[in-house]
């Protein structure tokens, strides 16, 4: 777009100003004021590489310090501070129960109720932690299995056991002989078992006061295997073994943890536990034999 411009233009000689008009084309004018003013706002080009190159040096050693920060915070992952390893002594009582009534040591299963006695039971667990909330716990222990059961009879009738591996160079016979006379019999079974646990350990709670659980199954070997009868007149009179009770058992674990904590190495614990034997008993399927227990004990980190 061309428009007429006036400029005023002063005479070197005579010093008489003139008006000049001409014509200016303004489109080519306003382009080249533009790029003058862009050429003159320009940033200045420098070499940041050197900068770049430092930025990216704190930039690392922040992840450094972060990543050190996360491991000050995690409870099992720290090198030096905590330890994932832990061993637990435990010593309480046990109680055998079945699902189903009687003894399968007598000719008359079910008209006799088998009692449950109470036993000592101890063992050791090393309990691994994979972080801060599970782990896995494997152990040995020692228990003992106790049920009584008394059988009523009249004076001179026999007592009718079976299922029982009776000791050398004694015979039914002889049993009934010696208690011909009483009308009430004690028959005692007790089994002793070594066994190895290998359970899920999981915490539900953390704190002073903590609870967590476990989930597994044991190993049994068995030890000792006897059958005594007793009565009011005659002590404990050894018979044999019962042939219910396999050499290796198997059972199903269920255990709850109640934890107070002492220092921080160093746990109080009281824990129930339930054990389904699915392999032990062999004479009566309908004796579904069941292993209560109530253990106390500490559970201590090895290093810190």
């Amino acid at each position: 777009m061309s428009t007429r411009k006036t400029t005023v233009v002063q005479h070197p000689k005579t010093g008489l100003k003139d008006a000049i008009e001409k014509t200016v084309d303004s489109t080519k004018e306003k382009t080249a004021y533009d790029n003058w003013v862009s050429n003159n706002k320009a940033p200045i080009e420098k070499d940041t590489s050197k900068l770049d190159a430092i930025v990216k040096v704190i930039d690392g050693s922040k992840s450094k310090d972060n990543k050190n920060i996360q491991l000050t915070d995690s409870t099992n992952t720290k090198k030096g501070v905590y330890s994932n390893l832990y061993i637990t002594p435990y010593v309480g009582i046990n109680q055998f129960y079945s699902s189903g009534n009687g003894t399968s040591n007598t000719s008359e299963f079910g008209k006799y109720t088998q009692k449950s006695l109470s036993n000592l039971n101890y063992g050791v667990y090393i309990r691994f932690m994979f972080n801060s909330r599970m782990g896995i716990r494997f152990g040995v222990g020692k228990k003992q299995l106790e049920t009584q059961t008394m059988i009523t009879k009249q004076v001179g009738q026999s007592i009718n056991l079976q299922n029982i591996l009776f000791v050398k160079d004694l015979f039914p016979f002889n049993i009934d002989q010696k208690f011909f006379n009483e009308t009430e019999v004690e028959l005692n079974k007790r089994v002793t078992y070594t066994e190895i646990p290998i359970e899920f350990y999981y915490i539900l709670k953390e704190g002073k006061i903590g609870i967590a659980s476990a989930l597994g199954f044991s190993y049994a070997t068995r030890n000792d295997n006897k059958v005594s009868l007793k009565s009011k007149e005659i002590p404990s009179y050894f018979i044999g073994s019962s042939r219910d009770y396999l050499r290796a058992s198997g059972s199903a674990n269920m255990t709850l943890y109640f934890t107070y904590k002492l220092t921080n190495r160093l746990n109080f614990e009281i824990n129930p536990m339930i054990k389904y034997h699915y392999l032990g008993i062999i004479s009566n399927q309908s004796l579904r034999p069941i292993d209560i227990s109530l253990n106390t004990g500490f559970s201590y980190r090895l290093s810190h």
